[in-house]
């Protein structure tokens, strides 16, 4: 009976140390995928930037492949980085745009979409981080 607590007490010991093996990887792999994001993004320094998602889609409406970048960012980073975005709604029917929206008072949710057709070489970049 004592044998066999001791190698359940052992097993979970194991996993757990496997489990947080894997988190610390996790963290440390999304945050160099962050700093090169940022880096493409031509964001140099901004603590609050806070990736949401990067989508790939292969067409849009037969216009082509794009990545849709999607982020928060607080309004003090965003003028220190310099970025300019656009503050009309109609990204939706582009597939080579940036567009910003208030999230709160200090805060922006930014979207960039990057095409193959319009922008290969960033589009290239942006494939190879593999999120």
């Amino acid at each position: 009976m004592k044998k066999q607590i001791i190698k359940s007490v052992i097993a979970i010991i194991f996993v757990l140390l496997i489990a947080s093996l894997l988190i610390v990887y996790s963290n440390s792999n999304f945050m160099v995928k962050r700093e090169k994001l940022m880096e493409l993004l031509e964001i140099k320094e901004a603590e609050t930037f806070n990736p949401i998602y990067v989508k790939y889609n292969s067409d849009l409406q037969g216009d082509g492949k794009y990545y849709e970048i999607k982020f928060e960012i607080s309004k003090d980073d965003y003028n220190k980085n310099i970025l300019e975005y656009n503050e009309e709604s109609y990204y939706d029917i582009l597939i080579e745009c940036q567009y910003k929206e208030t999230k709160d008072e200090n805060t922006y949710i930014c979207i960039k979409r990057v095409s193959e057709m319009y922008n290969k070489d960033l589009f290239e970049k942006i494939r190879e981080l593999d999120f």
